[in-house]
């Protein structure tokens, strides 16, 4: 599973590399030290390294682990790491690309949901992997004032590409995925807030029939 994550064609020496170091590691700095070379893999972000199940994949590969082998003692090493090397930063500047075009054939999604690490981060990922841009949005109150109590996601892109991503998501995530969903179409002239996931690509759908 772990040699998934790599290119073979440019990230296998890389891959030897890491995996050579985590069989060697005895202690969860060391195997933090080998995540921290992973900054350079492609389908690698911060949010996944720390989650549940990459972690298992860590811990097995890493035999001789003998101190600090639990979970949450390799996620602890690791969040140091991530914050050391200014991994995040990092991530936001590569990240930064061109802003999505908005036109009239442009639908942004405002998301609002509840984190749960392990999924968020693979909802990240699915996110990455179809080459669009999750930015977090600022939730206003109707007199203006922050709304702290809630985070808030946007994704601006064609009814078609959406109803892809979104299909994705209810399928590899679940239907609960993503909740509250403010849906706004420039096209038709249309908003429609507190959507389900499933109500969203509906909408998604349909304006792909008009």
């Amino acid at each position: 599973m772990y040699h998934g994550y790599f290119n073979p064609a440019t990230e296998e020496k890389l891959f030897e590399e890491t995996l050579s170091g985590l069989e060697r590691a005895t202690k969860a700095r060391d195997v933090a030290e080998e995540v921290s070379k992973l900054f350079e893999v492609s389908s690698i972000h911060s949010d996944l390294v720390v989650t549940k199940a990459f972690i298992e994949i860590l811990i097995g590969i890493a035999a001789n682990l003998r101190t600090g082998n639990s979970i949450n003692n390799v996620r602890e090493h690791i969040n140091k790491v991530i914050a050391r090397d200014k991994w995040k930063q990092r991530e936001q500047k590569n990240r930064q690309v061109k802003p999505y075009k908005i036109d009239d054939k442009t639908v942004t999604l405002n998301i609002t949901f509840s984190f749960d690490r392990d999924k968020f981060a693979l909802i990240q990922e699915i996110i990455h992997q179809a080459d669009m841009v999750l930015s977090q949005v600022v939730l206003s109150h109707f007199d203006g004032n922050p709304d702290i109590t809630g985070t808030a996601c946007r994704l601006c892109d064609t009814p078609e590409r959406l109803s892809v991503l979104l299909g994705r998501i209810r399928d590899e995530v679940g239907t609960e995925a993503l909740k509250d969903i403010r849906y706004s179409s420039p096209s038709h002239g249309f908003e429609r807030d507190h959507l389900t996931l499933l109500q969203t690509i509906q909408l998604t759908n349909y304006e792909l029939q008009l």
